[in-house]
């Protein structure tokens, strides 16, 4: 079963629209790559963390 972690600041997946286009779209790459069984199989985490939890290069971001 994929998994598929989508990881942003708080506040970007506050539209319903957004996120379910979001889950849609990458579910479609999914079935374009693996077929109709993997894509049906597909979760699609979408989570918003903190800028003080973030790092990027060695740095924590914040």
């Amino acid at each position: 079963m994929p998994i598929i972690e989508v990881k942003a600041f708080p506040g970007r997946f506050e539209q319903e629209e957004a996120c379910a286009e979001i889950v849609s779209r990458f579910t479609d790459v999914v079935r374009e790559l693996f077929g109709e069984k993997a894509a049906n199989e597909t979760w699609v985490l979408l989570d918003g963390v903190s800028p003080q939890h973030w790092g990027f290069g060695g740095t924590l971001r914040t």
